[in-house]
């Protein structure tokens, strides 16, 4: 049997909060099971700030850098699944 390939999208995992430590729990419960070479994480590279317009939001550079390394690691890797660990609130402003 081949053994399943995971890759799980992440938000910045420099914060500290419930969504960054399910997914550090999750990330590391698939590899005691799967094993560390059948599970990938590719995180969001910074955190959300204020943007000039006022808003709270990643800038497009940071949300450019997040989509070409998902992409590549999965189209490159191939994984069986994906897991997405958290949606984007990147884009909704603060009023």
């Amino acid at each position: 049997m081949k053994a399943i390939k995971v890759l799980v999208l992440a938000p910045s995992l420099k914060a500290i909060g419930g969504v960054q430590s399910y997914t550090k729990t999750l990330a590391a419960g698939l590899e005691e099971t799967l094993g560390r070479t059948h599970v990938r994480m590719v995180a969001v590279p910074g955190e959300p700030g204020l943007q000039k317009d006022g808003s709270s939001g990643l800038p497009p550079s940071v949300k450019a850098i997040f989509f070409l390394r998902a992409l590549a690691t999965a189209m490159l890797w191939r994984p069986n699944l994906v897991i997405c660990t958290s949606r984007s609130r990147a884009s909704r402003t603060n009023h």
